[in-house]
């Protein structure tokens, strides 16, 4: 994955921040965006460069540091590499409260096994994956089933028509579904969330 971008290409690629905290005109946009750099001591003039440790370090909030990187940084097998990561991480909460129930579990791990080593998947019974979301899981904690969703679904996504886009999709309602999981189960998102984005970042091949 690419590790070093322009100024001119993270200003192009800066996306609107999560609860409309900075303004919509693009200048005021910016410069929100180089304060959350710059109170980190990094340079934000035009020839500078910025690393993808930049990004990690930043006053971004994770959700647009997810945002950033599944969108305009990762590749397809990336997306779905970390999207099935983010249920794994997200599923014990789900796990604690409806330990009777395996059927999510079954898949994120049949999943993996597909994306990372190329197995062929037993023919699922999606009702029956469904089922498991929408009638045995307790709203608190659904949006835990939910991440796992979306990273099953963007496991198998190679007929899709645009399989970049569509992995970009179910990574970004992985995330959006974990940090839901977290909140409604009353417990601190960031640290875990953070160190996933975190250490895949660095774990990836630089090209």
């Amino acid at each position: 994955m690419k590790k070093t971008y322009s100024v001119e290409f993270i200003k192009a690629n800066c996306g609107c921040y999560e609860n409309h905290q900075f303004a919509i005109q693009e200048d005021n946009r910016y410069k929100e965006l180089k304060k959350a750099f710059l109170d980190n001591k990094k340079t934000f003039d035009n020839d500078a460069i910025i690393t993808a440790n930049d990004i990690l370090n930043s006053l971004i909030p994770l959700k647009d540091k997810y945002w950033f990187f599944i969108k305009r940084v990762f590749n397809n097998q990336q997306n779905k590499t970390i999207a099935l990561a983010i249920a794994e991480t997200v599923y014990p909460i789900y796990e604690n409260n409806n330990p009777n129930n395996n059927v999510i579990k079954y898949y994120i791990q049949m999943s993996k096994l597909y994306v990372d080593q190329g197995l062929t998947p037993p023919d699922f019974n999606m009702s029956e994956f469904y089922d498991a979301i929408f009638h045995n899981v307790g709203n608190k904690y659904r949006d835990a089933a939910y991440a796992a969703a979306d990273a099953v679904e963007g496991a198998y996504n190679d007929k899709h028509s645009d399989v970049n886009h569509h992995a970009f999709l179910t990574a970004n309602y992985a995330i959006t579904s974990a940090i839901k999981t977290y909140e409604n189960a009353e417990g601190n998102y960031i640290q875990p969330l953070t160190n996933l984005l975190t250490t895949f970042v660095k774990q990836a091949d630089e090209t």
